[in-house]
């Protein structure tokens, strides 16, 4: 989900008090500001966007194609020309009706966004598919790349985090009701195309604490940028500038002192992209 500054994006620094203004933050803003602050200035506050290839672009658009089709399934309309000219498509829903999450019985909700204030910033999540009754809930995310071997990014990762922290603070749910479950349209080997995540009251306790520290963080770097100050970098050793065949597309425009890596790449050496 974008963040929406669109009607503020061209007079940030002009605005009054951008740090006390109620921003929409998503589960994508919490992790690239983790990640990198600097890059989180560039892409949502200056609209900087990223390149793709046209292999990412075709992958994007199966994706959001595959949200579609279960959400127009949820609702009970034809399907056929999602899957009529895409194999894609046809092979991906037919694993997932031969291969289906563990979905519990209750009401669902498809593409169901839910908010909260948390810290002066609007909190806001979609879920793909949300399945309420009165003992529990279940969050379902389709996820149409391959099934990861180490999980533990995904484990830690905001998205998984969020969503049940936010579905507990916004209803009568305990902890210890709500899962998450994550479908992979694409699994290696015997892998299975579902992953189940408990949740607990001592995971709720430990997002709550890492939120509210990032979210008083990203306050003190609005407070800052409004006085012409750039958000902070990530440290060259953490490998988000630059690591084997990857490089941030910002890397130029935010290092502006030549630097050596190791692979012996002067860093003005490396063109800025402009998009």
């Amino acid at each position: 989900m974008p963040l929406d500054l669109s009607s503020q994006n061209n007079a940030l620094k002009d605005a009054p008090d951008l740090a006390s203004s109620i921003l929409q933050i998503s589960q994508s803003h919490l992790s690239q500001f983790t990640r990198c602050p600097r890059k989180f200035q560039y892409r949502y506050l200056e609209q900087w966007g990223l390149p793709t290839c046209d292999s990412q672009r075709d992958q994007q658009t199966l994706g959001s194609q595959f949200h579609n089709l279960l959400q127009q399934r949820e609702m009970g309309l034809d399907i056929q020309p999602f899957l009529k000219d895409s194999p894609p498509l046809q092979q991906w829903f037919e694993a997932l009706l031969q291969f289906p999450p563990p979905f519990i019985i209750g009401e669902r909700r498809s593409e169901h966004q839910q908010t909260m204030v948390c810290e002066g910033f609007m909190l806001v999540v979609v879920y793909d598919l949300l399945i309420q009754n009165s003992q529990q809930a279940q969050i379902l995310d389709w996820k149409t790349y391959t099934r990861p071997r180490n999980l533990s990014d995904l484990l830690n990762d905001w998205q998984t985090r969020l969503y049940p922290y936010l579905l507990v603070e916004t209803s009568s749910y305990s902890p210890e009701q709500v899962s998450m479950v994550y479908w992979f349209a694409q699994i290696r080997g015997k892998a299975s195309h579902s992953l189940v995540l408990p949740y607990d009251s001592a995971q709720h306790q430990q997002t709550q604490e890492q939120l509210r520290q990032v979210l008083s963080q990203l306050r003190q770097s609005l407070s800052m940028y409004e006085g012409n100050q750039d958000f902070s970098q990530a440290p060259l050793e953490e490998g988000h500038c630059y690591r084997h065949e990857h490089t941030c597309p910002f890397l130029a425009r935010c290092r502006v002192r030549p630097q050596v890596f190791a692979g012996g790449e002067e860093l003005d050496a490396i063109a800025e992209i402009p998009l």
